[in-house]
């Protein structure tokens, strides 16, 4: 019995020795873990803000005609879209209905008053082609004026969806809360179209000059002058607008007119046309718009006149995000990226929505806690400002257009 006894008393001890306590942590060594976790998290962070943000969108539709009815799939898309630095974005999309590239450019801020953009990229003409991407667009064709003379349909032959290849410089000046008074656009583009080299020697100018007096109004004028093709054929555009979007009310009208080099006599052709819209956000997801449009491709021949008349009811399955446009300092400032906030909206991180306001009156609320039809009804239509003080802006989703 007596090796028996012995073993039985080894484990025990070693029993009682399992239970005695572990000797605490100190104050230091806590401190070093925790240091040590907050390293591994920023390091994590900086990799999250260099990789591309990547969303995308599908159009479809059905029509009729006299003649024949159709589905058809208008659009789709994916977008890549990143910061390489504070000051240094980039954005590539895809389109895929008729595959090819539609947007590649990177862009440098430095100052709000004087930024860069190079590439493949929206021309900065009217007010539709340049603050109104088809995401935001109450619907799914551009009016025939701004069809037939800026690069959709064009008159010319161009075929390239507003868009070309080139260099801009963009600005704005006399900042107020949300907005700033006056910016400006001027570009130089090869004039042929997305991704295909110049045919001539000669470069399109661009122009475009915007005033915003008060908030969500803008009066807008744009310049195009261009030689498209080996001849040398003249491509002159203008156009002239004015713009109210805030609160529920959409109101947008716009004149554009050119002037077109025709291969066939040498001769040139004056086209001009005009649109007119207006909508009204009866809840957030919901807007009733009209449109009307008309255009003459041949401003002498009152027979060449094309007048569109188009209703509609736009529904929304997510709350109204902000328009394409460089991210606000307060974002810069916080570590957090996101591209598709505008400069009078901010963006709130977790949530990935961009918010309309000033952060300390940020019109959002939880989104745990609201949903966001009852937000905006909450903070709709006596007053524009969100009632709630933003403490947790990691945690809050936009629930309110301003």
């Amino acid at each position: 019995m007596k090796p028996i006894v012995t073993l039985l008393f080894v484990l025990l001890c070693l029993g009682v020795q399992a239970r005695e306590p572990a000797a605490e942590p100190s104050v230091a060594e806590l401190s070093a873990e925790i240091e040590a976790l907050k390293a591994k998290t920023s390091t994590w962070d900086k990799i999250l803000t260099r990789l591309p943000e990547i969303s995308g969108y599908v159009q479809t539709g059905y029509e009729w005609s006299e003649t024949s009815s159709s589905f058809f799939i208008k659009r789709v898309r994916l977008n890549l879209a990143g910061a390489i630095a504070p000051k240094l974005d980039y954005r590539v999309q895809v389109e895929f209905v008729s595959p090819k590239i539609v947007d590649a450019y990177i862009r440098y801020r430095p100052f709000d008053a004087l930024n860069f953009q190079l590439g493949e990229f929206k021309l900065p003409f009217s007010i539709e082609n340049t603050e109104y991407v088809p995401l935001k667009y109450e619907f799914i064709e551009y009016p025939l004026p701004l069809r037939r003379l800026m690069g959709f349909n064009d008159v010319c032959g161009l075929s390239a969806t507003g868009r070309d290849m080139g260099g801009m410089l963009y600005g704005s000046f006399f900042k107020r809360k949300d907005f700033s008074i006056l910016s400006y656009n001027f570009g130089v583009f090869n004039g042929e179209g997305l991704n295909i080299k110049d045919k001539n020697k000669s470069k399109d100018i661009v122009a475009r000059l915007t005033l915003r007096p008060v908030a969500g109004l803008q009066i807008a004028g744009s310049y195009y002058w261009g030689e498209y093709g080996a001849d040398y054929l003249k491509r002159v555009r203008y156009g002239a607008g004015a713009c109210y979007d805030r609160g529920p009310l959409v109101v947008r009208a716009e004149w554009i007119s050119g002037t077109t080099g025709l291969p066939r006599d040498g001769g040139e052709l004056d086209s001009d046309g005009w649109y007119a819209v207006g909508g009204w956000r009866v809840t957030p997801k919901l807007m009733p718009v009209v449109r009307y449009d008309t255009f003459r491709e041949d401003a002498s021949e009152s027979a060449s006149r094309q007048t569109n008349y188009t209703a509609g009811c736009l529904r929304r399955s997510f709350p109204p995000i902000c328009p394409m446009s460089p991210r606000p300092s307060w974002a810069r400032s916080h570590g957090t990226i996101s591209p598709t906030c505008s400069p009078s909206c901010w963006w709130c991180s977790m949530s990935v929505v961009c918010c309309c306001g000033a952060p300390s009156r940020g019109c959002c609320r939880r989104w745990s806690s609201f949903s966001p039809s009852r937000c905006w009804r909450r903070s709709w239509p006596r007053s524009r400002r969100c009632r709630t003080t933003v403490s947790n802006r990691s945690s809050f989703r936009c629930c309110s257009a301003s």
